[in-house]
């Protein structure tokens, strides 16, 4: 927004009326908020119209009273942003807001994110849903986050081929993918079969039918699926692996409401979560 500028008007140079202010006057005397996004991305010249606006909620005079005002930044290791003064930072209550794994990935089995970002994302934490640039991967280079994964998942509903992923979430995070996405590829065949409930057994590496049975698991999408899946996986894997497992194939299903549809599925859940967490039963 031109938070300052100026017009001519009868060959006099004087304030004009910023837009913002045009905004919130067009609101009435309510109670209003003014939202300024990407607040880093103002240069140094530029910061002294919002300086007087977070103190007297007016630019050259002109005011906009009853004004809540919220901001939003990057953090310090993106590029291209510049350091707040002190005086305006003193004024602001600043909240650091990092992406939840867990919160994510919650959201993202409703929003039908691809079952193969989900496992990706299960597997690799907080380091695969939201790098920060350093180094050589600053500046220009793509790196991910959770709008790039999600912009990939609306992507490869529409067709997009999911070798090319580095377009949306930079080469690092596209490497990490490729290996489930390999896996929901090579071995299709046998996620077919674990869903249908065979267990597969020591025909396979430990690591291998580990993400067999992650791949089905992002496929498990009703407690029926999961009738026939989880048992197996829990005789296969057995521990921690069958409860990573799980996890996705709750997220898949819907949540507990979904689990608790099946009493069978039900106490098994409660079984393996419990033994996982060592109370002998979930809470």
């Amino acid at each position: 927004l031109d938070m300052a500028g100026v017009i001519v008007k009868d060959d006099k140079m004087q304030f004009a009326v910023s837009p913002l202010t045009q905004a919130l006057q067009r609101l009435g005397d309510g109670k209003k908020v003014a939202f300024l996004d990407e607040l880093d991305r103002l240069q140094p010249i530029a910061q002294p119209p919002i300086f007087q606006f977070l103190l007297e909620r007016k630019i050259n005079g002109y005011k906009s009273p009853n004004t809540y005002v919220l901001a939003a930044g990057n953090g310090q290791t993106c590029s291209y942003t510049f350091d707040l003064d002190a005086a305006m930072a003193s004024r602001l209550c600043i909240m650091r807001v990092e992406p939840d794994v867990d919160e994510w990935l919650a959201w993202g089995a409703t929003a039908n994110i691809h079952h193969t970002i989900l496992i990706a994302i299960v597997n690799g934490g907080i380091d695969l849903l939201n790098q920060h640039g350093t180094g050589e991967m600053k500046s220009a280079m793509k790196i991910a986050d959770p709008r790039a994964w999600h912009n990939l998942s609306n992507a490869l509903a529409g067709g997009f081929d999911p070798n090319n992923a580095a377009i949306f979430v930079g080469q690092n995070a596209a490497k990490a993918y490729r290996i489930w996405l390999n896996f929901d590829s090579d071995f299709s065949t046998q996620i077919k079969q674990v869903l249908a409930g065979k267990t597969l057994t020591g025909e396979y590496a430990p690591a291998t039918l580990f993400g067999i049975y992650m791949a089905g698991a992002a496929q498990c999408n009703d407690y029926k699926a999961g009738d026939k899946f989880f048992p197996g996986a829990v005789e296969a894997l057995g521990g921690e692996r069958s409860y990573v497992v799980g996890r996705i194939m709750q997220l898949r299903m819907g949540g507990m409401e979904e689990v608790r549809k099946s009493p069978k599925l039900l106490k098994l859940h409660e079984e393996v979560y419990g033994e996982y967490a060592g109370t002998g039963g979930s809470k």
